[in-house]
């Protein structure tokens, strides 16, 4: 009966629930699933979960797999055991603890102006062979120093795969050159030479321009020399001594300006040495320059007398003569010499004040004769502007005699033409006047005749006066006293004087009687 119902849907309830046994087992499948899923995810998320921050790498560790070959250190992929070459960069990962182990490591992190260099710890052992041929870069499938760098930045490397070694970049800043030596590479064509050619194992003959070079130090090296003007001086705590020429001891002071020769700078370093802020490690100063400096200045300072230092023109024949052959001598060697100056030179104290004495009135001779000719010089001159001046003035003075003259001959024409106007007129008025004149000359002539014969007449009327005295006198003193008695109140003078005889008769003037005037007809 049982069998038929099951048979048609029904199953079996549960003693007293009611519930089909069908479900309680569906439920229980469920809650087992999802418990297991439950499970699964929190196994996960927190023994499964790897966490890689942004300045760390993840290494994996295979714990199951086939066994790696012999001697070597690093899986080739995921199917064998031991560290795997992939990382982990930043990121979330799940990995099962039980297949997996991780281990986490720092990113490489290059700074600026360093550079990375990468130590192969896997693969192949380098030759035996290539290591005694000096041979230090490992190939692609080696251990050892591989030959590219990281350059500055962040770089994800396996730590158990490289070791990673940092250096400085090298900066050669301007007014510099480097020096290149390589550590690999060719041997040279030509051996026993102290440069060689490019790629070649030794020291570049080329020198390498300014800039930041991110080289692998195992691969080559460059060294920075200055080329930048250096000044030697040579002045009271160690000067030149020499004799001169006629046995006197003579002291220099000099200064020379000197450098590398750019071109040259690695030849340089190879035959001399290097350059040093410190002068007694200046090799290229100790070894080179001062030599050349206390030996040519010598030889050439020896040529001439003590007198002759006193002298300035011997002395600028010194400075050249030294100059060229220390600059030929420093040039060989691949040393520029740029000048030299000779500051004070300084003979023997004995003969220098006679010396200088003489050479000092050479000199004021010389001045004087100099002057003498300025002077010649400016009379000369002043004579040839006296000279322009006068002629420019004699072509002044002709023009302005020329521009009178023709003012002059202007002003007679029109004056002419005028006066021939006025002459006209003139004789115009010449007539009229003449003619006024003579009716001036007939009218006065008239005049005078009337004038003449009343003067006449008045004439005649004074000489019958006259005629009328005894004599002139008489009138003259009759009409004195006729004019001045009347006014006359008293006289003092002598009754003889011809004065007093004027006054008598009781103080009247005794004037003479008038003559009797003759009746008229």
């Amino acid at each position: 009966m049982s069998t038929n119902r099951e048979s048609q849907g029904f199953s079996a309830s549960a003693p007293g629930s009611g519930i089909p046994t069908g479900a309680i087992r569906m439920v229980a499948i469920v809650f087992v699933a999802c418990a297991l899923l439950a499970g699964f995810g929190i196994f996960q998320w927190y023994f499964c979960r790897i966490e890689v921050d942004p300045d760390r790498l993840v290494i994996l560790i295979a714990k199951t797999g086939r066994n790696l070959p012999p001697g070597e250190i690093l899986a080739p992929d995921e199917t064998f055991k031991g560290i795997q070459r992939h990382v982990l960069p930043e990121g979330r990962y799940f990995r099962n603890p039980f297949f997996w182990d991780w281990k986490v490591i720092p990113v490489t992190n290059i700074r600026e102006n360093q550079v990375g260099v990468l130590v192969r710890r896997f693969g192949k052992s380098m030759p035996m062979e290539d290591a005694a041929a000096g041979r230090v870069l490992a190939k692609d499938d080696e251990k050892g120093i591989v030959p590219s760098v990281l350059m500055p930045g962040r770089h994800n490397i396996n730590l158990y795969e490289y070791d990673v070694e940092l250096r400085d970049a090298i900066t050669i800043p301007a007014g510099s050159v480097g020096i290149r030596t390589n550590m690999t590479g060719a041997h040279p064509a030509k051996p026993n030479q102290f440069l060689v050619g490019p790629g070649e194992k030794g020291v570049q003959r080329d020198p390498v321009p300014p800039g930041v070079y991110y080289l692998n130090p195992y691969e080559a090296e460059i060294r920075v020399m200055s080329v930048r003007s250096n000044r030697l001086e040579i002045q009271e705590d160690e000067p030149l001594l020499y004799p001169s020429a006629d046995g006197f001891p003579v002291s220099v002071h000099l200064a020379v300006e000197w450098a590398v020769d750019a071109a040259r700078a690695p030849e340089v370093f190879v035959r001399v040495g290097e350059l040093s802020d410190n002068p007694a490690d200046n090799e290229v100063l100790q070894k080179i320059l001062l030599p050349a400096v206390r030996g040519l200045g010598r030889i050439e300072g020896s040529k001439f007398t003590a007198v002759d230092y006193i002298s300035g023109k011997t002395r600028l024949q010194f400075q050249t003569g030294f100059q060229e052959k220390l600059k030929a001598y420093c040039d060989s060697h691949g040393v520029l010499v740029k000048a030299v100056l000779i500051n004070r030179i300084s003979p023997a104290e004995e003969i220098v004040k006679p010396i200088q004495d003489r050479e000092i009135a050479k000199e004021e001779l010389g001045r004087n004769k100099n002057q003498l000719q300025e002077a010649i010089a400016r009379q000369s001159l002043m004579r040839q502007t006296t000279l322009v001046d006068l002629e420019r003035s004699k072509v002044g003075a002709e023009t302005a005699q020329a521009q009178a003259l023709i003012a002059s001959k202007n002003r007679q024409e029109i004056a002419l033409i005028e006066q021939g106007k006025l002459l006209s007129v003139a004789r115009q008025d010449l007539e009229s006047a003449k003619k006024q004149a003579d009716a001036v000359r007939a009218r006065g002539g008239a005049e005078a005749e009337v004038i003449r014969m009343k003067a006449v007449a008045e004439a005649e009327a004074l000489k019958r006066a006259v005629a009328a005295y005894p004599s002139p006198a008489d009138f003259a003193a009759f009409e004195f006293a006729k004019r001045l008695g009347p006014k006359i109140e008293s006289v003092f003078a002598s009754p003889d004087s011809p004065f007093g005889r004027l006054f008598e008769a009781g103080g009247k003037a005794a004037l003479p009687s008038p003559p009797a005037r003759e009746a008229k007809p």
